[in-house]
């Protein structure tokens, strides 16, 4: 009798499994034909120039694991400079989850109101998540520019925490304010010797 239920047991778990992985493979061939559809269909976005700080909607497509997917809104990272004639943009991805890891998440304490596809008025809410760095093409890109965030310096500071070189700047603080008090005693004996 127990041999029978556990028998049961595995084959609704298989069957569970296998719902899962059918569900999984059919987002994925979707996917596939979406990214057809926006290397065909979207090329002229390849010449678009997005900003630094600039917020869009892009469609992220079928992930691995804990990759970030569908359509979700990024800010913009990568430098003006190479925004202007290349075909892709680094961003990181804004996320409503609730913030886990304060050193490279930074909460969106600005008002963004925006419309969305649906014509309703919203407000950007969430954090924007340095864990979740991304290079995408500009076919990728689903709306037009949200807004420019107000919380870029701090999201520049923390990309170095993301990168391990919070010790960088640490270092460039200390040496900055070793030179100050080497050039406010400086200061100090000339106007003693002026005397």
């Amino acid at each position: 009798m127990n041999r029978d239920k556990s028998r049961d047991k595995n084959k609704d778990e298989n069957k569970d499994e296998n719902k899962d992985i059918l569900k999984k493979s059919q987002s994925i061939s979707r996917w596939g034909a979406q990214k057809i559809f926006y290397c065909v269909s979207r090329r002229f976005k390849r010449s678009w120039s997005v900003k630094r700080g600039e917020v869009y909607f892009v469609d992220l497509g079928e992930n691995v694991g804990s990759e970030e997917n569908k359509i979700r809104p990024v800010v913009v990272l990568q430098s003006n400079a190479y925004n202007f004639k290349s075909p892709v943009f680094t961003c990181a991805i804004i996320s409503t989850s609730p913030m886990t890891i304060p050193d490279i998440q930074v909460p969106l304490t600005g008002t963004y109101p925006y419309i969305d596809n649906k014509k309703i008025k919203k407000n950007l809410t969430g954090t924007v998540d340095l864990g979740q760095i991304k290079t995408i093409g500009k076919e990728r890109i689903v709306s037009v520019k949200i807004c420019t965030l107000s919380e870029m310096n701090e999201v520049n500071l923390k990309i170095f925490n993301v990168l391990g070189l919070g010790s960088v700047i640490n270092a460039k603080d200390n040496t900055i304010k070793s030179l100050e008090g080497k050039v406010e005693y400086l200061n100090k004996k000339l106007k003693e010797m002026e005397k």
